[in-house]
């Protein structure tokens, strides 16, 4: 077992004040928690930075640096509780320096239940290895530290863990080897405590697989023994074939992978489910669809478990196959500004939009984050979903046309199912302000898991500055505590607009209709059904590898059948075919097609 380390020197920032709020914003009042010379909290997923327990304790932890030139960095913690008293006079007197080393950080947190109070438990990079620090009570302040070995030649970057419903902690981290291409291999402790949670013996690290990111995230279920393991798998392969060297499409062309246990024990490691399952370019498909699908994962992920339903949240950039394979490598575009968050839950097995970030921007968002980035996820006792990220805009930026980031949140009261128009929490838009040093970048978001009659949400403040935010390490940074209760949120939401009719996941958008061949399908398959969610109807799109009979049929989650139509002998080729639903309740259907032979079956979401 590693020896773990006690640290309980407690250090006050100078920095911090007892001023109630840190910054004017639209919503609720902000508090400082800490001050910091180091502005990249986490360079891919951010991770939950703050936890809230039903105690109503607030627990918060983050990268800290007390000066511009040391080369130490902090794990910092910070806590309050509503029947404290002053919520800033107790933040000004509880932050204490968990570890100070020369690289650490990029810290997550969870909650240990022991009895009937709560824990914290960090999760982060220290000297380059992976490590967890368990406090010792209830917001105390007092922390001891558990170092995770590797199993191979490669140092633990963005280290991401949680804590089940039995008390066990499970940690993934991307390693990588210092020096070589950059590619990641995933690892993923499980770790089990002693009786009184006063040591934990890690067991040997798994290696999962290659990865060309660091998009990844593990959450458990607070109910039941679920737990969820999120990553970005590449599709093509690590390392990449020839063509896709160190190229950024290569980063970029990924699937977004689930690994689940019910029991935070068993884990069927060999076959994790493809919630993305992009569809590949083609020159033999018809217009559009040559080019396969336009969207990819990128960099942001978050999980929530609502029972033992998963909900995920992530970040979405454009990518465009080459279905004529004429480019080296084969992709005719990619956007780096340009992006859409998207969520998916293991109920409906389905994509909804929660944030549009499509539209031209003349900054730049730097290179990890884009027009809409940074997806946190959380909710509340009645089931409502409240979705924070981080969204730029045209004229918000300095004068080297680096972007500024608002802090917006979507609502979903259907369980993820539709979106809200997002409402922009912060408001601190650059071009209002006229000194400089005024702090206008809100960045690095984390919403707390549990909403209860506030959202409770962190991140780092930034001052406007002419240099990127991305390298902002020459600004010292306010770690901001925002409390926006729900009866400040307009009563009546907006639902999002979505960019056109029949509008999803897959295929979105086009960038030009591809010359390609007048070649038959080459298998038979339901293309797409559009739009899914639907109302009172639907078009379902399948192709016929031949000449045959086709047959179509419409089943809910029960299995019974709702709808059923012979389509009579077709001939081969895209076909599409009309269906009224205007019969149909709310809820979860299948449409299954005999296709000359081969049976398809597509999940369908209707929505009243």
């Amino acid at each position: 077992m590693v020896l773990s380390r006690l640290f309980i020197t407690i250090l006050v920032l100078s920095l911090c004040t007892s001023v109630a709020t840190a910054q004017d914003v639209n919503y609720g009042e902000t508090y400082l928690i800490g001050t910091t010379w180091y502005f990249n909290q986490q360079n891919s997923t951010v991770g939950k930075l703050i936890a809230r327990d039903a105690l109503s304790g607030t627990h918060f932890v983050f990268t800290g640096k007390d000066e511009p030139d040391s080369e130490l960095r902090g794990l910092d913690f910070n806590f309050y509780h509503d029947g404290g008293g002053d919520i800033a006079a107790q933040l000004e007197n509880n932050i204490v320096h968990v570890e100070q080393e020369r690289r650490i950080g990029y810290a997550s947190m969870d909650l240990l239940r022991v009895e009937d109070s709560y824990r914290a438990v960090a999760f982060f990079n220290n000297s380059m290895r992976g490590a967890m620090a368990y406090d010792w009570d209830w917001g105390f302040g007092a922390f001891t530290i558990q170092y995770l070995a590797s199993p191979i030649q490669r140092l633990p970057l963005v280290t991401k863990g949680c804590i089940d419903s039995n008390g066990w902690a499970h940690v993934v981290s991307g390693s990588h080897a210092m020096g070589q291409d950059v590619t990641f291999t995933l690892l993923f402790w499980h770790i089990e405590p002693n009786d009184d949670f006063t040591e934990w013996e890690p067991m040997n690290a798994r290696v999962l697989e290659s990865m060309t990111g660091l998009g990844h995230h593990v959450k458990a279920s607070r109910e039941s023994g679920h737990v969820g393991l999120v990553w970005q798998h590449n599709i093509v392969g690590v390392p990449p074939p020839e063509g896709w060297e160190n190229t950024v499409a290569h980063g970029m062309n990924n699937d977004l992978y689930l690994l689940e246990s019910e029991d935070g024990q068993e884990w069927d490691y060999d076959n994790p489910f493809n919630i993305t399952r992009t569809i590949p370019s083609d020159h033999e498909r018809e217009g559009h669809l040559a080019y396969g699908d336009t969207l990819r994962p990128f960099n942001d992920v978050d999980i929530l478990y609502m029972g033992d339903v998963i909900h995920v949240v992530f970040s979405a950039r454009g990518f465009w196959a080459d279905p004529l394979m004429n480019e080296v490598p084969p992709v005719e575009g990619i956007t780096v500004k340009e992006s859409m968050i998207w969520h998916w839950d293991s109920d409906s097995d389905s994509l909804t939009l929660v944030g549009d970030g499509w539209y031209e921007n003349e900054g730049d968002p730097s290179s990890i984050q884009s027009n809409v980035s940074r997806p946190s996820l959380g909710a509340s006792e009645d089931g409502t979903m409240y979705c924070l990220f981080r969204k730029v805009t045209e004229d918000d930026m300095n004068l080297n046309q680096y972007c500024y980031g608002e802090l917006v949140v979507s609502i979903s009261e259907d369980q993820g199912i539709t979106w809200s128009e997002p409402i922009n929490l912060t408001g601190t838009n650059a071009q209002d302000h006229d000194e400089f040093d005024e702090y206008v970048d809100e960045a690095h978001p984390s919403l707390a898991d549990v909403v209860d009659e506030s959202l409770h949400l962190y991140y780092v403040l930034a001052p406007e500055s002419d240099e990127s935010p991305q390298h902002g390490l020459l600004s010292e940074c306010r770690m901001t505590y925002q409390r926006v209760p729900l009866m400040e949120l307009p009563e009546d939401v907006v639902p999002l607009e979505l960019p056109r009719e029949g509008f999803t996941y897959h295929n979105y958008p086009p960038l030009s209709v591809p010359d390609v061949s007048d070649q038959l399908p080459t298998s038979s398959e339901i293309v797409a059904v559009y739009p899914n969610p639907f109302n009172n109807r639907a078009e379902v799109s399948y192709n016929l590898v031949s000449k045959g009979q086709v047959q179509l049929d419409i089943f809910d989650a029960n299995g019974q059948t709702m709808a059923s139509q012979s389509l009579g002998i077709q001939n081969s080729g895209t076909h599409t075919i009309s269906v009224n639903a205007s019969e149909l309740p709310t809820g979860i259907y299948f449409v299954k097609m005999n296709l000359g032979g081969k049976v398809a079956t597509r999940k369908m979401i209707c929505l009243k």
